[in-house]
């Protein structure tokens, strides 16, 4: 990604090029780390709009997320909890446009966790697949509730 950024009007970013290796590093060591992969996840969610045409560079509509799943835990995998994830969220807005609201946005919030509901709750195993790859790549937005949203402005 950094390297095609390197030849772009943006320009070659050290920030950024941290920021994908750690990303990368975070991905290998969850999946070599089951039980640890069990209650985190790290996501990134895109937001479709017709004005953009390339979801590679358009970084207006994305978030990064990292998810700490309540059914991987001992204490909550017997109860109702389970069903649900705490969200830890950044993204950023206004820094495509030529306007003086850029913003960057810290939140926290809770995730309704269709995964595991459809694989608890579901009869025919082929369904079941289809199912869990459709919502491992796809989050519904409103399933997710914010709670407490923080900009940061002046970075």
């Amino acid at each position: 990604m950094e390297l095609g950024d390197s030849f772009s009007d943006f320009g070659f970013s050290y920030e950024d090029l941290i920021a994908n290796t750690l990303g990368s590093a975070i991905g290998y060591y969850l999946y070599r780390n089951p039980e640890l992969s069990r209650k985190i996840d790290i996501r990134w969610e895109y937001g479709l709009h017709r004005e953009s045409n390339d979801f590679t560079t358009d970084y207006e509509n994305t978030k990064y997320i990292v998810a700490l799943k309540l059914n991987g835990f001992e204490t909550t995998r017997k109860n109702f909890l389970k069903h649900f994830e705490i969200h830890f969220g950044y993204y950023a807005r206004g820094f495509d446009e030529a306007i003086d609201r850029k913003e960057r946005n810290l939140y926290i919030g809770i995730g309704l966790n269709l995964t595991d509901l459809f694989r608890r709750y579901s009869y025919k195993k082929t369904a079941i697949r289809r199912q869990q790859l459709f919502l491992n790549m796809y989050r519904y937005p409103v399933l997710i509730l914010s709670i407490k949203r923080i900009i940061i402005n002046n970075l």
